[in-house]
Formats: structure tokens, sequence, C-alpha cells
């Protein structure tokens, strides 16, 4: 086989004028590539421009407010009446002997509830009857011995000694007297002390028993929580704090977690400003008198009911015109504005009188307001 004969590798060489020519159109191409990259973008169109005046109005018809008392539910709380609760606690160191009652127990007035072994107690009513005592046995001596001075068998500096005896004992009395005042016992509490060395603690009023903490043969401390409490059935007051004004026009109800309604007087009782929210307060009483409740009961101030002429809005249908609230209503030549008095508001939903279940109004008001005249 013959092998090919290799040729010798020679340059080509090109004139300068030949060699721009080539690249002179890759450089063109070049450029315009930069410039299309980094050049201002298209700017995109305006998603406003004409929306406005192609969107229509929306004409809606006013609704009963049954669909939405719900808004204008607001939370609230049962609070009692001043008697109608008893704590029976202990102001001082003592002892519990007996419990009588358990939770959930109806109890009358004068019921025994606990036995306690109070020392202080029986010693302020042990030094209170043998002060008693000494002092009628040094006021009969005092009086004997006037009785004799006077008739020149006694001395003045004898009498005197007496009397300062007698005032001494006038004070231990008094002292033990006011111990026993302060615990809130009588002479018939005082008596039985004397008697047992414990003393029962009994219902005031009739009631229902609902906490015991009590133990037989605890020691309680002063100032731990009450023994026991009865709570006593008393008219129901609703409590309930407003942070926007109470809508007009309607009747209330208070709706217990359990679902059922409590119906509720139309006008709060009182109402007041919360100094540390600035919310408004106000309290209902109950629209029957025999209605009960227990103290702390939570559940919402909900309306139960409005008035035949009281209608709901969408809020973004009402607009302010020359300082008072209107609303667009639909008509032959275009949008008139009709004037509505507002007796609440809540979330989206407004509450007016002035309109009829046959009107229609703009909602929002304000895309109706070139065809009404109308200034917001």
């Amino acid at each position: 086989m013959t092998r090919p004969i290799p040729l010798p590798l020679r340059p080509i060489t090109l004139p300068l004028r030949a060699i721009v020519l080539i690249l002179r159109p890759i450089a063109s191409l070049a450029v315009l590539g930069i410039l299309a990259c980094h050049g201002p973008a298209p700017e995109p169109p305006d998603p406003s421009a004409g929306q406005a005046a192609s969107t229509p109005v929306r004409w809606i018809k006013p609704q009963h407010p049954s669909e939405h008392l719900t808004l204008f539910a607001m939370p609230a709380v049962a609070v009692a009446a001043a008697d109608a609760r008893q704590a029976v606690a202990l102001s001082t160191r003592a002892q519990v002997e007996t419990v009588f009652v358990r939770a959930g127990d109806r109890v009358l007035a004068g019921a025994p509830l606990v036995d306690v072994r109070v020392p202080e107690w029986v010693q302020a009513a042990a030094q209170r009857q043998a002060t008693q005592t000494r002092l009628a046995a040094q006021q009969k001596y005092l009086a004997s011995l006037k009785s004799l001075r006077g008739e020149g068998l006694a001395r003045t500096g004898d009498v005197f000694q007496i009397e300062t005896q007698v005032a001494e004992l006038q004070a231990l009395r008094a002292e033990a007297e006011s111990r026993l005042r302060g615990a809130g016992l009588d002479d018939a509490a005082v008596s039985e002390l004397i008697a047992k060395g414990h003393l029962t603690l009994r219902a005031r009023q009739d009631g229902l028993v609902r906490q015991v903490t009590a133990v037989a043969g605890a020691t309680v401390e002063p100032g731990q929580p009450p023994l026991l409490v009865v709570e006593s059935p008393r008219a129901v007051r609703i409590e309930v704090h407003l942070h926007q004004p109470l809508p007009q026009g309607g009747t209330w109800v208070f709706r217990q977690t359990s679902g059922v309604d409590l119906p509720l007087q139309p006008t709060p009782v009182a109402q007041s400003a919360d100094a540390e929210d600035g919310s408004q307060i106000m309290w209902f009483d109950a629209a029957s008198p025999d209605q009960t409740l227990p103290a702390g009961t939570r559940g919402q101030l909900v309306l139960g009911h409005v008035a035949d002429d009281i209608w709901a809005i969408p809020v973004a249908a009402l607009i302010n015109a020359q300082g008072a609230p209107q609303v667009i209503v639909s008509g032959d030549s275009g949008g008139r504005a009709v004037s509505v008095q507002v007796v609440g508001m809540a979330g989206s939903i407004a509450l007016v009188r002035g309109l009829s279940a046959d009107l229609r109004i703009a909602d929002p008001a304000d895309r109706a307001l070139p065809a009404a005249g109308a200034t917001p």
C-alpha cells in the first residue's frame, strides 16, 4: 500500500480590508442584542383606565335586620346583687371540725354549714364572761363602801381603790366585747362558744351551696379562700362593655352559652365609662323580675327584635351629603339621594330608618354619585 505524501501547511493570509468586511456584520448584531436587553421596557397598561366607567352600579334592596342580628352580639356577664352571695370566711386562725353541706345542696336560713374552733374567740368569750362576773361583784362592793363612807365608817382611799379596779374591769370587758363584735358574734354565739368550745356557722338566708373548700380537721389561716359560698336567687342584672354605640329601636336578650335567651329591659338601668379601655359600660335588668341567674354566668347581649321601620344595608351604601347620611336610590331618571337615619353599625352592616322594601339602593354609593348629583 502506498502511503499518502503529507502536504505542508501554510498560513492563510487575508488582507485587512477583507477582515473588516467580515467582522462588521457580527459587531452590528452584538450591539443590537445589547440594546434589546438593556433598553427601556414598555410601560404596562393602566388596569384602572376605563374600569370605573365600565363597572356598572350594583343596585340592591334593603334587607330585614333579622339576617344580621348576630353581628350586633356583644360579650356580657350576669352580676350579682350585694346580698346574693354569702361567703363564709374567717379572719383569724381556726380549725374546721364538721362540714354539714356540700356543693349543690339547697339550704334554708339558719341551717348549719360548718363547725369551727377558734381559740381567739373562745379566749375573748371567756374573758368577757369572767370580767362581767368580777365587775358585778366589785360594783356591789363599791356601792357598799360609798354607803359606809357616808356614815364615816370607810375611808375615801378605799373607795378610790375599788373605783380604779372597777374601771380596769370595764376596760377589759370592752376589749373582749370589741373582739367578739369584730368577729360578728352576738350574745347567743358567745354563749354557744362558752358552752361547747366551738361555733356553728349558719346560712343567713335561703340559697344554694355553690362552693365548698372546708375540710374537716384542717387548719384555716387568715386570708385563705372562703370555707364555702352560698348563693341566693336574685333578679338578673347583665353587664356589657361596648366599644361602639348601642343600636336604637330594638329589644335585647341575654343569650347564654347554653343557647337559652333571657329577655331584658329595652333600655339600660345605668351606664358609665370605663377609665381603663374607654369602653361604655351598661347594665340591663331582666324583663321579668322573677328571672334569676347565678352570678358570673357568661353569654352575649344580642338584638332580639327590631322595629319594622329599620332596615339593614351595607355601610358602603351610605354617603355623607351636607353632614347628613344619605343613600342613592334608583329612579326613572337615574339615581337620587335620600336621607336616612343611622341607628346602629356593626362591621360592614348599618341599621337605618327612612327606607322601604321596594327601593333599590346603590352599593357602593360613590359609583352612582354623578347620576344622583350628590357630593360625598
